[in-house]
């Protein structure tokens, strides 16, 4: 069984790649490596909050400043649409819509990471 990790953290109002560079230091002071090329671990970090993405799948449109949160929130209907959505346009490799923010690109990118592979070659795996 292949196995992939996916990490999810919102940037809040951290500047871009602040969250990435929080990361790779926890990491260094973990004593453990930076993520390798082709390690199966992925970095998802939605601008602002995970609802500005919610909020782009579902409505089309969405801008990395304003809080969604009010909007979308814990139990609000459209996280399942809007993951599913998502998922859809991963599994088929569509590309995304002309108008999506970046983080939101960048996700996709990152998804290719933890794709399951369709050869059996190997992958760099962590030590515990």
């Amino acid at each position: 069984m292949a196995r992939a990790l996916l990490v999810l953290v919102d940037a809040d109002t951290e500047p871009e790649g602040g969250r990435e560079k929080a990361l790779d230091k926890r990491l260094r002071d973990a004593d453990q490596e930076p993520r390798k090329k082709g390690e199966r671990i992925a970095l998802w970090v939605p601008k602002r909050q995970l609802e500005t993405w919610i909020h782009f799948l579902t409505h089309g449109k969405a801008d990395e400043e304003t809080d969604y949160k009010r909007e979308h929130g814990r139990r609000s209907p459209e996280y399942k649409p809007a993951a599913e959505r998502f998922a859809h346009l991963l599994e088929k490799r569509r590309p995304l819509p002309s108008n999506v923010m970046p983080s939101l690109k960048k996700a996709a990118v990152e998804f290719e990471r933890i794709r399951t592979p369709r050869s059996k070659r190997s992958t760099p795996t962590r030590k515990p």
